[in-house]
């Protein structure tokens, strides 16, 4: 198999059976901020000489504001997307349908377009500058029976980032933390959860569609839980639900081994468990996409749904301030200071001394802020970190695992409570955001809570179209 005059390096997977079966393929574009919003084009073709022809070919994009016009030319097609603007990353997630009718037998073919002789995995900026046209050669992923193919892409610049966000290959793409993500990555998340949110019910592409995943929870959870058996359905996938007693992890398995057996069962996973090593070790060993759902270190997937709340409620959260309080030294907080550290607003966390976070992590992250724009202030000084901060944000005072400090932790932290008189010190119509389970009296006073039940449970909502946006991107990686 074989490709010419590709400019960039896309994935595009194509799977095939015959007779009269439709399969899916799926390629990503994207357009880089300032970029003029001219059309990309994706071709498909059969191989001269060949049995197999194309008859049939639509395509849709999930993306910000996209429009995809699909070309038929004889036994050739092109998709033409455009972007309506790219103020900010824009993506086009394209499934094509293709039947190929032989009625004769049945084929499988699976393939990869790749750059030969790149080095190590394509990074954004090495895409941006990319030497014009080079050849691509398309190789089988698996060795099964096939019948080559053509494929043909042109004009297109396909969205690859520094890892471990994106991978190529085998390895696939995984969303493990935010401290891992670029600024473009989480930008581009909050963008397609935007839309995804605005067509709930009527997307135009299933990414998921033929897709099977698997939620590994070895933490019990409504939101994380409903979120993502819904969301993976909404996109065509299926999904099962594994406690950690319905799988050998409960009796002493290795993670390795048990990644390697789901790994080539499923076509991704979600895995909410303690240790962030866990997460790592999985997405290592399975080579499936992988996404952190929880874990003692980050909470990804609820910052992203906080960030798309900000942005929906206020505008943006650009030049916000963004107060933390309570225990600053657990996950929720711990992703805040590395989604401050890379965007535009000023994350000030109040807590006492023994609960504020790590100061090796802080360090770590001023560099990025520096860089980014954002700023992060550590203050038990409950008052000033609240005074004019346009966002009061809190979480549990006993997290997940942490039930036998329980008094303890309510004796050190009854000071850190989201009151109505504390409210008074924030900006006007400052946003109050928890995201659950909340404890009416201890970390929210109950009036506190019900006054900004809105905004907690658009929050709430907003873990589906988040994570909808994810799974989206990673499964155009997916073999």
């Amino acid at each position: 198999m074989t490709t010419k005059g590709v400019r960039d390096p896309a994935v595009l997977m194509l799977n095939v059976t015959i007779p009269e079966v439709t399969k899916m393929s799926s390629a990503m574009l994207m357009w880089l901020p300032g970029e003029k919003a001219a059309p990309k084009t994706i071709e498909v073709e059969a191989m001269p000489g060949q049995p197999l022809r194309v008859t049939k070919a639509n395509a849709s994009a999930t993306s910000f504001d996209t429009r995809v016009e699909m070309i038929a030319e004889g036994a050739k097609y092109r998709v033409v997307v455009t972007p309506a603007s790219t103020e900010r990353p824009a993506f086009a997630v394209v499934n094509i349908e293709t039947q190929i009718a032989d009625g004769t037998k049945t084929l499988h073919a699976c393939a990869q377009v790749r750059v030969p002789g790149a080095a190590g995995i394509p990074t954004f900026p090495a895409l941006a500058q990319q030497a014009p046209a080079a050849a691509v050669e398309v190789e089988p992923a698996v060795p099964r029976p096939r019948q080559a193919m053509d494929l043909r892409l042109s004009s297109t610049r396909a969205y690859a980032s520094s890892p471990p966000f994106f991978r190529w290959g085998k390895t696939m793409k995984h969303l493990l933390s935010i401290e891992a993500m670029t600024r473009d990555e989480i930008l581009a998340v909050l963008d397609l959860a935007t839309k995804m949110k605005a067509t709930r019910g009527r997307h135009e592409a299933h990414p998921l569609r033929h897709q099977c995943w698997a939620l590994m929870f070895s933490k019990s959870s409504t939101r994380t839980r409903v979120s993502f058996e819904v969301g993976i359905r909404e996109l065509g996938g299926d999904v099962f639900f594994l406690a950690a007693d319905d799988i050998q992890l409960g009796r002493g398995e290795p993670i390795a081994d048990t990644a390697r057996v789901i790994g080539r069962m499923c076509h991704g996973a979600v895995i909410r468990t303690f240790a962030q090593s866990d997460v790592v070790d999985f997405a290592k060993f399975s080579g499936i996409p992988t996404i952190n759902a929880l874990t003692d270190d980050e909470h990804p997937c609820q910052i992203l749904a906080d960030l798309q709340t900000v942005a929906e409620k206020l505008g943006s959260f650009s030049g916000k301030v963004i107060t933390y309080i309570g225990d600053g030294a657990c996950n929720v907080p711990r992703s805040w200071l590395w989604a401050a550290a890379k965007l535009d607003f000023e994350l000030r966390i109040a807590a006492p001394a023994a609960y504020q976070p790590d100061r090796a992590i802080v360090e770590k992250a001023f560099p990025t802020a520096k860089s980014g724009g954002g700023r992060v202030v550590v203050t038990d000084d409950l008052q000033a970190a609240v005074r004019g901060a346009d966002v009061l944000y809190t979480d549990v005072w006993v997290s997940m695992g942490k039930e036998k400090e329980a008094e303890f932790r309510s004796a050190q932290l009854g000071a850190y409570q989201i009151d109505e008189a504390l409210v008074k010190l924030a900006k006007p119509g400052a946003l109050v955001m928890h995201c659950l389970p909340a404890y009416r009296g201890k970390e929210i006073s109950a009036e506190v809570f019900e006054a900004n039940s809105e905004t907690i449970f658009t929050q709430a909502e907003n873990r589906l179209h988040a994570q909808k946006a994810i799974l989206s991107i990673v499964a155009a990686h997916t073999a």
